[in-house]
């Protein structure tokens, strides 16, 4: 093999969230602390307000946040905490919205262990997300989150399904609950993100285009339990 010169990468990231502070990129969702988050006791007891315990983090997929506490506005103590919860007219109705947007600078010496195009000077990426979450109390749900992944100065172009996809769908998805009771369950159809375990089967591929599927999927919550089935396809993304 040619080339095996010594490989240096620098990556500076710098990245913004509308929804609030980041959290560390492969972090697991926590379902049992959002589950809970309904069902927070009142913060302000005898004059005293008190830090709200199991505060729902904000995640890596937005479709994993659940916001429905907020509906008790003594609760809204984050900066962001107005954008994620609107009121849609009856109770447990509600509208959350969120967002990224991530430039980053990409230097590579010896990319690909010097086969293929080299460059100098690095490229540019950046990325813009936004989402919307519309929750009709128990008895729907609607997911929305547009995308846009470009690319500036790579000698050589866009690397397919990586770093460009313009502007495209990246997930859009309706849940239903099939049951409410002892054992909860719902379905949930159309474009979603799967990330389970370490990222290394099914992952949301952290890059400047990440990866969605289409399919169904049934969500199984027993107490103390999270059982997923699903039966889904890869979307591809096809260079504008």
């Amino acid at each position: 093999m040619r080339g095996l010169g010594s490989l240096l990468v620098l990556q500076v990231v710098l990245v913004f969230l509308f929804a609030g502070e980041p959290c560390p990129a492969q972090s697991a969702p926590s379902d049992a602390v959002d589950s809970k988050s309904s069902q927070l006791p009142d913060p302000v007891q005898e004059g005293v307000r008190r830090p709200i315990p199991n505060r729902p983090s904000y995640h890596l997929d937005r479709s994993e946040e659940n916001w429905s506490f907020l509906q008790d506005s003594s609760l809204r103590t984050d900066f962001w905490d107005p954008i994620k919860y609107f009121q849609l007219g009856r109770e447990g109705w509600y509208l959350s919205l969120g967002g990224e947007f991530r430039p980053m600078y990409e230097f590579n010496k010896n990319y690909n262990w010097g086969e293929g195009p080299q460059d100098d000077n690095g490229l540019y990426l950046n990325r813009l997300i936004g989402s919307a979450d519309f929750r009709f109390g128990s008895h729907a749900r609607v997911f929305f989150e547009l995308k846009s992944g470009l690319e500036f100065g790579r000698n050589g172009g866009p690397r397919p399904s990586i770093d460009e996809d313009k502007l495209d769908l990246s997930q859009l998805f309706v849940d239903v609950p099939l049951s409410k009771e002892r054992l909860p369950l719902v379905i949930r159809v159309g474009r979603q993100e799967l990330n389970y375990g370490d990222g290394s089967l099914l992952a949301i591929r952290e890059l400047n285009v990440r990866r969605e599927f289409d399919g169904v999927k049934l969500l199984f919550r027993p107490e103390g339990w999270s059982v997923d089935a699903f039966a889904m396809r890869p979307v591809c993304s096809a260079p504008h």
